[in-house]
């Protein structure tokens, strides 16, 4: 994944300091479920979600 990097730091910097979940994600202007938010993605994860959100 391209922004894998950026991913994993950002994901350990939100437990780093106790946040809940990492900042929402919206696809296709439809906002991912809080209780997927703090999950890292992987591509082919990811490509199903965009998928299920057309």
């Amino acid at each position: 994944m391209k922004y894998a990097d950026f991913v994993e730091a950002s994901q350990k910097a939100y437990e780093a300091v106790g946040a809940p979940v990492a900042p929402a994600a919206d696809i296709n202007g439809k906002r991912l479920p809080e209780t997927e938010s703090d999950v890292l993605l992987t591509k082919d994860v990811l490509s199903v979600w965009i998928d299920g959100y057309r």
